[in-house]
């Protein structure tokens, strides 16, 4: 009688214990919760109802094999005790699979709106004015560094976040790495970095881990404006507007592998694409990326690539498109450089539009040359989309850039559920659906160059030529087509 009223008072107590934290008499739960904006009088982090309200609160009591799901909205790191510090930082737990982006209703992560993000901001005290790479003031009581994967991380993803607003101008090791300072072997992806500044690396200090359908602009450094590529790999990145004053405005380049990359309009003192240090490794490779219209501070200091590796065997170029194919190649020996298959652009653009405020921005037109001339055996298998949610492969081989060219292919019917009108159409078209999430539209000429894209659902036609042009509406993983006769 005695053993059994022991049990029982055991079993009540260890109750009462996973009823007010986030353990459980059935162990760690899979999935812990932050809302910023939450008034919730519990926050346990238990639901989309009690969640935490601090994502470095999440962080700490999250362990090996969780997710975290962060509702949008703008996030700043904590120390332990909840005060922004400039050392303060969001450090990912070994293991842990942090997702930003959700509504707040969401019960799985499919559910989450494609594409939608999660600010994380270093800006931490003196409200910063004006972002952006040519502003200093406000960003000196920034946090050091906005985001850390430490060293001793061995897996774990961090998926669909702006990181912005990290400041590391002090003594190492808060010298590099402002936006995010990975040092571990995590997946990082579907991330905004922008607006970061630091001595080097200002966007990614990148020694391990994968680096995944990123968008790097306005990050400012010495060196490596952008990107510190010191090992891991880097797949489907665009890197646009970073500076470096001295090397590598993007990026500073000496072990690793950069993958399927879009270079434009990067600028430093020497290496505006890309800079390779003199001691690169042999084992380093730029390959399927296109560098185009970056700039250095003068003839024979490396618009789109300078190379300083003076031994060895250098770094492997393979299907590289160049504004001015091996012209834009410079360095003291640039001949160690191992090249397969460099292609010069002979200053024919291989954009839609070279405008960062353009939907069309950087996306390769149907008779671009980053067309089908990629390599695709150099693509990590996991890797199934490019940067816009498109199919990676969609042709015999790979395209060389972030994107994958639009395809159309007439024949596609569109669902009932689906309406585009007013088809003829002389000024604006629109398209909606009541069970469709639309997330976004391409027009395209009857030949399948590129017309317009937009992320709205309205697209304006008043200045295109009369005739026949294919809507292709893209909506989750799917793609239907719609002909549209403009009047």
């Amino acid at each position: 009688m005695h053993a059994f009223i022991c049990l029982r008072s055991i079993f009540v107590f260890l109750l009462l214990i996973g009823s007010v934290g986030p353990f459980s008499l059935y162990g760690a739960p899979d999935t812990l919760y932050v809302d910023g904006s939450t008034s919730a009088q519990t926050q346990n982090g238990q639901s989309w109802q009690t969640p935490y309200k601090g994502l470095h609160t999440a962080l700490s009591n999250a362990r090996s094999g969780q997710h975290v799901w962060v509702k949008k909205g703008a996030y700043r790191p904590a120390n332990a005790n909840g005060l922004a510090t400039q050392t303060a930082t969001f450090e990912l737990p070994n293991g842990v699979k942090l997702y930003g982006g959700f509504a707040g209703n969401e019960r799985t992560l499919d559910a989450r709106e494609k594409g939608a993000k999660t600010l994380l901001t270093g800006d931490i005290g003196t409200p910063i004015t004006t972002l952006g790479k040519m502003n200093d003031k406000g960003y000196h009581d920034n946090c050091y560094h906005v985001l850390t994967i430490p060293s001793s991380v061995t897996s774990g993803v961090v998926d669909g976040f702006i990181i912005e607003a990290g400041y590391a101008r002090t003594s190492a090791p808060h010298n590099s790495g402002a936006g995010v300072l990975a040092l571990g072997s995590a997946q990082l992806q579907d991330l905004v970095i922008r607006y970061n500044q630091s001595e080097a690396a200002a966007g990614v200090l990148l020694s391990a881990g994968m680096l995944i359908n990123a968008h790097l602009h306005d990050n400012k450094a010495d060196h490596g404006g952008g990107i510190a590529l010191s090992g891991g790999t880097i797949v489907n990145a665009l890197l646009h507007d970073n500076l470096a004053g001295m090397k590598g405005g993007g990026i500073y380049l000496t072990e690793g592998k950069l993958i399927n990359a879009t270079l434009h309009a990067n600028s430093a003192d020497t290496g505006g694409g890309i800079y390779i240090a003199p001691k690169a490794s042999a084992n380093a490779m730029v390959a399927n990326t296109v560098l185009y219209l970056n700039t250095a501070a003068g003839a024979g200091k490396g618009w789109e690539i300078y190379n300083e590796v003076t031994a060895g065997t250098g770094i492997q170029l393979s299907h590289v498109l160049l504004k001015e194919g091996d012209k834009s190649i410079e360095g003291a020996k640039s001949h160690v450089v191992r090249k397969e298959q460099v292609i010069n652009a002979n200053n024919q653009s291989p954009f839609v539009s070279m405008d960062p405020k353009d939907d069309n921005y950087l996306l390769p037109h149907g008779s671009s040359a980053l067309v089908d001339a990629g390599k695709s055996a150099h693509l990590p298998d996991d890797i199934t989309q490019d940067l816009g949610y498109q199919k990676r492969i969609q042709d015999a081989s790979i395209d060389i850039g972030t994107y994958e060219v639009k395809k159309i292919l007439l024949g596609t019917p569109t669902p009932r559920n689906l309406r585009v009108y007013p088809n003829p159409v002389s000024h604006t078209l629109h398209f909606e659906s009541n069970t469709y999430s639309i997330r976004s539209a391409t027009l395209f000429s009857l030949s399948g160059a590129v017309v317009r894209h937009v992320s709205t659902r309205a697209l304006n036609v008043s200045a295109l030529a009369p005739g026949g042009y294919i809507l292709a509406i893209y909506h989750g993983d799917e793609v239907v087509r719609h002909l549209i006769l403009k009047q």
